[in-house]
C-alpha cells in the first residue's frame, strides 16, 4: 500500500494534512485532512494518489501556501496469471473436443 502525505501552511496559519492511501495508482482513496483546514475550501473526499499531489501543489502554488509532500511504501503488484499444469490443459482439451 502507498500513502501521501502532504502538509500545506498558508502565510499567518497553521499547517493543514492531507492524507490518503492506495494500493494501485488508479485506486480512488478516501482522502484524510486534518489541521488548520481554514482557507482550504476546495477539498475532495476522495482521490487517486497521483491527481491529489497535483491539485494540492496547484492549491499551494495558488494561495501562495508552502507544501511538502511525502510517500511512503509501494503499490502492490497486479496478480500474474499462473500456467495451468500440461494435465488439466489436455483435460480441458479433451472436453471442449467432446471426448
Amino acid at each position: 500500500m502507498k500513502t501521501i502525505v502532504c502538509k500545506l501552511c498558508l502565510p499567518g496559519h497553521q499547517p493543514m494534512t492531507a492524507t490518503a492511501s492506495a494500493a494501485d495508482p488508479s485506486e480512488e482513496a478516501p482522502v484524510v485532512y486534518s489541521g488548520d483546514l481554514e482557507g482550504f475550501s476546495d477539498r475532495y473526499d476522495t482521490s487517486t494518489l497521483p491527481f491529489l499531489e497535483f491539485f494540492l501543489r496547484a492549491r499551494a502554488a495558488y494561495l501562495k501556501a508552502t507544501i511538502e509532500v511525502e510517500y511512503s511504501g509501494d503499490y502492490e503488484e497486479p496478480l500474474k496469471p499462473t500456467a495451468r499444469p500440461a494435465a488439466q490443459q489436455k483435460q480441458r482439451q479433451r472436453v471442449q473436443q467432446g471426448g
